[in-house]
């Protein structure tokens, strides 16, 4: 007969055991466990991706406020008289402070086999606004030309006068 040397009772298995179940304790305040993320900024957009192992949709819930993004998620698991336990219930947190230039009511999120992904647009920059010019020339009279700032022609300052 074969036997599981993880069944055979013995003091080390059980001070393993302890050490083991007092690491999974969580160790940040009680808040969860920190998912592992990458974050990238692409110009447009900033994508966040967060790796959720046994977590399923309906268990993720994503907010922001004042430019700080908090991703919660659950996983659970069975509990079990297990031979060996690597995997189990856990609450996941993880909170991000994205550019101030991020536009979260425009946010989406998707989640696929384990990976969220939230794509956070960007406010683009202004484009340059056209000035209209007012022109008076000797040969044609007054004429209005466009221009953009900094594009076909430059400012002159006044000299100032000397008293």
């Amino acid at each position: 007969m074969i036997g599981w040397r993880f069944s055979d009772p013995s003091p080390m298995r059980e001070l393993l055991e302890q050490m083991l179940e007092s690491s999974r304790s969580p160790r940040h305040g009680g808040r969860g466990t920190p998912m592992p993320i990458n974050v990238h900024d692409n110009g447009r957009e900033v994508v966040v991706e967060a790796a959720l192992p046994g977590v399923t949709p309906d268990k993720v819930d994503i907010d922001s406020a004042d430019g700080l993004l908090t991703i919660r998620a659950r996983a659970e698991f069975a509990e079990r008289d297990y031979m060996h336990q690597e995997l189990q219930t856990t609450d996941y947190v993880r909170q991000l402070q994205l550019p101030p230039d991020c536009r979260y009511e425009e946010a989406r999120a998707d989640f696929e086999n384990g990976m969220l992904t939230i794509t956070v647009p960007k406010a683009q920059p202004k484009q340059p606004e056209k000035i209209r010019i007012q022109v008076t020339r000797k040969e044609r009279g007054p004429e209005t030309i466009e221009a953009k700032p900094g594009e076909g022609y430059s400012e002159v300052k006044r000299p100032r006068k000397r008293s």
